[in-house]
């Protein structure tokens, strides 16, 4: 894809501020971002992959854009707890096992953390190199059946594999609507007050539905208590914030910077709420409003800490992707 769309950039940075605000687990905003933010990465990366022509050359092509910075980054995510890790050598082996299989956590240990995203797109960009259209409808059916019957279950999941089956159909949906997707986007950026009206005429049924479904914990494998919900939660939310990204379309420097290094910020932000979350806990004074709206603006103040760092960071950290 050869011109640099802007939107899309301006999806990224959305979508990667939902997930830092999203990891503070704001008490009234979660249910609402849990609802579609990781399904809208996956069809954010559905339309921007494409088949190679040989699965040689895809392989060399994803090893260097996921496979890599997926290793390399979980292993700098690593860090602050390599001092036990040398104290206690099964513990390090442990991690390692579970960043290589794909692991939230293995034998109550973390591993790859929120890094199970990347694991489950290298898994999902490989069956898709692997499938054609017919196999992909087949696949999908099969992926709302499990997905169907892992919740019926009550299973509570550890493994990207789980995430990656789960999540597929959204990177179909992405990948297959790549000239929709185009066209509407141009229709939008041609009827800014339009699009803005159909927004805010979709915004209140979705948060009924929203409300409807309950809490959705994707990474665990969740769907909330209604699978069609969830899958009209997730496309209906996506879709809003896609029509929105294409009102605003920043085109700034930054808006690239971030938009390039969103692996990155998925793999290192939660170091830094870490850091900041005892000054939230501590204060006796927020109250439910106040530390949402304290939750709300540190995020946007990790991804400013970001951008200088993202601008510094080695390409191959990057997946190859300039800024």
């Amino acid at each position: 894809m050869g011109n640099r769309l802007n939107y899309i950039d301006c999806l990224k940075v959305i979508g990667i501020f939902l997930v830092v605000w999203g990891h503070w687990y704001p008490e009234m905003s979660s249910i609402w971002i849990y609802a579609f933010h990781v399904p809208m990465f996956f069809m954010i990366s559905g339309f921007l992959s494409k088949k190679e022509d040989s699965f040689s050359g895809f392989m060399v092509k994803l090893t260097k854009s996921l496979v890599v910075p997926y290793f390399l980054l979980s292993f700098i995510a690593m860090l602050p707890s390599m001092r036990m890790c040398i104290q206690h050598p099964d513990l390090l082996c442990v991690k390692l096992l579970g960043i290589t299989l794909g692991f939230h956590t293995l034998w109550n240990v973390s591993c790859n953390g929120t890094m199970w995203f990347v694991y489950s797109l290298i898994l999902i960009k490989i069956i898709s190199q692997l499938s054609n259209r017919y196999m992909n409808v087949v696949l999908c059916l099969l992926s709302v059946i499990f997905a169907y019957w892992y919740n019926m279950e009550s299973h509570e999941n550890n493994w990207a594999v789980v995430n990656a089956v789960i999540l597929y159909p959204f990177f179909v949906i992405g990948n297959v609507c790549r000239e929709q997707i185009k066209g509407i986007s141009t229709w939008v950026t041609g009827h800014r007050c339009y699009s803005a009206i159909i927004v805010m005429l979709m915004f209140v049924p979705s948060l009924w539905m929203v409300r409807n479904n309950g809490m959705v914990w994707v990474f665990q494998g969740g769907t909330g208590t209604n699978l069609a919900l969830f899958y009209i939660n997730a496309l209906t939310l996506s879709f809003m914030l896609f029509v929105i990204s294409c009102i605003v379309t920043i085109q700034r420097s930054w808006v690239r910077v971030i938009s390039s290094g969103t692996i990155v910020i998925l793999a290192l932000h939660i170091i830094l709420i870490g850091r900041m979350r005892p000054f939230i806990d501590g204060s006796l004074y927020l109250g439910t409003y106040g530390r949402e709206v304290c939750e709300f603006c540190l995020s946007v103040l990790i991804l400013m800490i970001f951008i200088p760092i993202i601008k510094i960071t080695p390409i191959i950290l990057l997946g190859g992707r300039k800024n």
